[in-house]
């Protein structure tokens, strides 16, 4: 029997990634694993959640050299 993992806010996932290691992002079985156990509350990224009816759009939530993290609408 599994549990449902606690949502965490969009500033805290963010906060999170950027303490991994460069060298975490060589492969990505660590990075997926962390995605999977750190889920997103939707309330956290309604600044991000830009919508057009003419296309999708691509809404920046953090840059690093490492990642770009977007919100696809």
């Amino acid at each position: 029997m599994t549990t449902a993992a606690k949502l965490v806010s969009i500033q805290d996932f963010v906060t999170a990634l950027r303490k991994f290691p460069v060298t975490a992002f060589d492969e990505t079985e660590t990075i997926r694993n962390f995605m999977r156990d750190w889920p997103v509350s939707s309330e956290s990224l309604g600044e991000y959640l830009t919508w057009n009816q003419q296309h999708y759009t691509r809404n920046l939530i953090d840059k690093t050299p490492l990642y770009e993290l977007l919100s696809i609408c």
